[in-house]
């Protein structure tokens, strides 16, 4: 074990030593990156107490490492563990750990060659659609597993999980990008949902191919869309806690659906907004500077700090951006209205309402105006928004609802509650983000004018085989 003092991951809390597996013989190691693998509690590494009731061990991480003897294959990569002192149930987990957990990640991104995040299954698609938001310009892979059943009983899937996840954090060929490992296939990390909480394959992308699909022969697919051609977005590490999802249910009486929508518009209280404190102080001698103490996006001392003027520059700078300007007609001397708060509604289908509500139509024109953002999003696993295809849906569409396109609920929610946490964003420049693939998120649409990279016209329409794999041209993991 190598002791290492750990200034990041406060709210996480990690402990502050990385375990270190030992070899029995280095030397005849073919893969020699690195990987460390993260431990935020879970499914994965509980064990049963004396009611046989399923709780955290602090114990368990490193008595497990000891038995994944597959970890000495030449082919693995080398492993260092760490793990939270304060194991997380994954329904407890918080913007502040994604934070956390994020700036963890970007403190050790030189000395590893991938990270590995064992997270409990329940909110695993949050965390991963988070992450990938917050960690732009990846060079090498951040990959998220868990389990349905601990590695301490029978039948685990936790076992070829974490192995499986650690030989393609450690692989030259896996995406540089967050994504979560499950059962056999890699998904992007913002295009994930857990779909069953009792089958082994608990995760899939309902709009997309997983990045890698394992088998004896393992398949490498493109992904539907590549996201290096969007890091020029990159934005303060805030999430708001103003954002608010409804359901819509059959012969739902809408007057008390209507009624909290009024009382969310009408809230006078300040915005809530979760970002990490500043880093602890200084030693007196020690120079500051980004490998000093400062976090992504937080200016070193001697440098305008800039934090609530950096994304309106990042908008205004880009070509893409000032396309952007012009396709949400935002005027620059009309009064700024930065909303505070946001709505996301769940409609049925395509984006449909029942009709003939005036309260609905007119709470959604009153919306602007009283700082709320409204979004759509379907009930639906698969498929799209599309709030202008029916009459049902009309009253969306003529009130400048945002639809959220082929975005996973969760991707949805990630994304709206950081970008109204930037708190200078107005209701367009939400609106024109929020229909923007960042990072992959969101796929594009002719229809819909889903902004992001335009394909490019010698690429075919047909050529789309994003149903077809190419190898991945690596040995068999435990050959």
């Amino acid at each position: 074990m190598s002791p290492e003092s750990d200034t990041c991951a406060r709210f996480l809390p990690l402990n502050s030593e990385l375990h270190q597996r030992h070899y029995h013989d280095p030397k005849t190691r073919n893969n020699t990156r690195t990987v460390l693998v993260i431990n935020t509690g879970g499914t994965i590494f509980m064990q049963k107490d004396a009611t046989g009731a399923l709780c955290n061990s602090a114990d368990s991480v490193l008595d497990v490492l000891d038995r994944l003897f597959e970890l000495d294959h030449p082919n693995m990569p080398v492993v260092h563990w760490v793990q939270a002192t304060e194991q997380i149930d994954s329904s407890s987990m918080k913007p502040l750990h994604w934070l956390s957990l994020a700036e963890y990640i970007h403190s050790k991104k030189d000395k590893y060659q991938g990270f590995v995040v064992t997270h409990g299954t329940d909110t695993m698609a949050y965390t991963g659609a988070a992450l990938s938001f917050l960690l732009h310009s990846l060079h090498c892979p951040v990959i998220i597993t868990g389990a349905q059943v601990p590695l301490s009983q029978p039948m685990s899937d936790g076992r070829s999980n974490v192995l499986a996840a650690i030989y393609l954090a450690g692989h030259s060929k896996t995406h540089r990008e967050v994504s979560i490992f499950f059962h056999d296939a890699l998904h992007r990390g913002n295009r994930s949902t857990k779909f069953s909480s009792t089958q082994m394959n608990a995760f899939t992308s309902p709009n997309g191919q997983p990045l890698i699909r394992l088998a004896v022969d393992p398949d490498i697919f493109p992904g539907n869309e590549k996201i290096e051609h969007y890091d020029h977005y990159r934005f303060d590490w805030k999430f708001s806690n103003n954002i608010y999802v409804l359901r819509l249910e059959p012969s739902q009486d809408l007057r008390a659906m209507l009624a909290l929508m009024r009382f969310i518009m009408d809230g006078d209280g300040e915005p809530s907004v979760v970002q990490l404190p500043p880093p602890p102080a200084l030693p007196p001698c020690q120079p500051r500077g980004q490998d000093a103490g400062t976090r992504p996006g937080q200016a070193p001392e001697g440098h305008p700090p800039g934090r609530k003027s950096k994304m309106r520059k990042s908008l205004d700078r880009t070509p893409l951006s000032r396309k952007a300007m012009l396709e949400a007609q935002v005027d620059g001397n009309a009064r700024r209205i930065v909303p505070t708060r946001a709505i996301i509604i769940e409609a049925f289908g395509s984006g449909n309402v029942p009709e003939g509500n005036p309260l609905l139509k007119q709470l959604l024109m009153e919306a602007k105006a009283k700082k709320t953002v409204i979004a759509i999003t379907s009930q639906c696993l698969g498929g799209r928004v599309d709030i202008g295809s029916y009459a049902a849906g009309s009253d969306f569409n003529a009130s400048g609802c945002i639809h959220t396109g082929d975005m996973t609920s969760e991707a949805a929610y990630v994304k709206l509650a950081l970008l109204l946490g930037q708190g200078d964003l107005i209701h367009e420049e939400i609106s024109f983000l929020m229909t923007t693939n960042l990072r992959g998120e969101i796929s594009h649409s002719k229809k819909h004018k889903i902004h992001g990279r335009q394909p490019d016209p010698r690429e075919s329409a047909e050529q789309a085989p994003a149903e077809v794999a190419t190898p991945l041209l690596v040995p068999s993991p435990l050959e």
